[in-house]
């Protein structure tokens, strides 16, 4: 249970600091919506886990000294991999939301597996309880990458802070080729 507590500890952690790191740089109001939810989840998470942690430990001095090495270790972890994904080539904000949806996968996976291996129904219930809600941020992301995919959003609209508009893009105004156009103002169905 420590062992399943600890990763999944750890795996929170950097996903909040990639979120919170995200943040910095995303414009668009419904990834940005998107990210805050999931970065308020995380810290919901921690807090379960750290309390559940805390309990299982001997010690309130060990159990505090562990989650500040955890916290920032990880801290560093997010903030590197959000580097690396920006670094990849993929306007920005697209990349961070499909990494996120991978991650949010990762997390169901590993809730669902923890679920199924506790020896005890309390634990099984609690990793219960954390898989479905993973489960409904993988939902959260993939909404917010098919209003991308559908022209709701413009992938432009979602470029990180301080990196400047791509080549042959403004996103100020209307472009000179007319208004930005979205599925509803190309025919298509918005669902």
């Amino acid at each position: 249970m420590r062992d399943a507590l600890r990763f999944s500890l750890q795996r929170e952690f950097e996903a909040m600091a990639f979120y919170e790191a995200a943040l910095d740089g995303v414009r668009d109001p419904e990834a940005r919506a998107a990210l805050e939810f999931l970065s308020r989840e995380e810290r919901r998470h921690l807090s379960e886990l750290s309390e559940r942690f805390a309990r299982e430990r001997l010690g309130e001095e060990g159990t505090s000294k562990f989650l500040d090495e955890l916290r920032s270790a990880s801290v560093t972890r997010g903030r590197d991999r959000l580097q690396g994904i920006l670094s990849g080539g993929e306007p920005g904000a697209q990349a961070i939301l499909r990494a996120a949806l991978l991650e949010e996968k990762r997390s169901e996976d590993l809730y669902r597996l923890n679920a199924r291996t506790m020896p005890d129904m309390e634990a099984r219930a609690f990793y219960m309880g954390l898989m479905k809600e993973e489960k409904e941020h993988v939902k959260t992301l993939k909404a917010v990458l098919r209003l991308i995919e559908r022209g709701v959003v413009h992938p432009g609209d979602l470029r990180v802070r301080g990196t400047g508009p791509r080549p042959g893009t403004t996103r100020k105004g209307p472009s000179k080729k007319g208004p930005a156009r979205t599925a509803k103002s190309a025919g298509r169905p918005v669902r």
